[in-house]
């Protein structure tokens, strides 16, 4: 129920306000209701303007002092106009895989894997290279870079060790992937193809 999910949201952030991060805040979200992003509540959020200024910080245009980027690497570059709902859609990703699929990874880093020149550094893939073909394929239609298996072996590490582009394009048919892993990967894969472009 759409008017039910907008009040709990609204409820968070009102009990939360002054002591919790806009990180923090979607995270606690997400393990409060794993299901939250089929019913579209970050698309909610930013209409409301309930969190518009933590948005905004964490846009994928803002830069972070802390991070230095490597516009040489040919990352996972998105062909989405760069918008602040995208980037909760990129944050709303990475928190679906964490744990799950990547290690724990800053939210600028993982971010940085699909903006054009933000790349900053490649994050672990924790699973297999079918899971990670099965991620790849999944978004490809969004993508606009020239190989999107060797951007994908450029932009992660495959349990810690580099990635081989060959093993994540000939790993087999995406579709062996099932069960908790295959419904995980889908929610990931939905915050990129459900995304309306504006």
């Amino acid at each position: 129920d759409i008017l039910k999910t907008t009040t709990r949201i609204k409820e968070w952030y009102d009990d939360n306000l002054e002591d919790i991060s806009y990180k923090l805040l979607l995270k606690r979200m997400m393990e409060y209701d794993n299901t939250m992003c089929k019913n579209e509540p970050f698309e909610l959020i930013t209409k409301l303007g309930i969190v518009n200024d933590k948005i905004i910080d964490h846009s994928l245009e803002s830069k972070n002092e802390k991070f230095n980027t490597d516009p040489s690497v040919n990352n996972l570059v998105l062909h989405y106009r760069m918008t602040d709902e995208l980037a909760i859609r990129i944050e709303q990703c990475r928190i679906m895989l964490e744990g799950h699929f990547i290690s724990e990874t800053e939210p600028e880093v993982f971010k940085g894997l699909f903006v054009k020149k933000g790349f900053i550094q490649k994050v672990n893939w924790t699973k297999g290279n079918n899971e990670l073909n099965y991620f790849i394929e999944g978004i490809k239609n969004c993508l606009s870079c020239e190989d999107r298996f060797q951007s994908a072996a450029d932009c992660f590490l495959r349990k810690g060790k580099k990635a081989v582009r060959s093993s994540i394009a000939s790993t087999g048919m995406p579709g062996e992937v099932k069960g908790f892993a295959k419904e995980k990967l889908d929610l990931a894969i939905e915050c990129f193809t459900k995304y309306r472009i504006k």
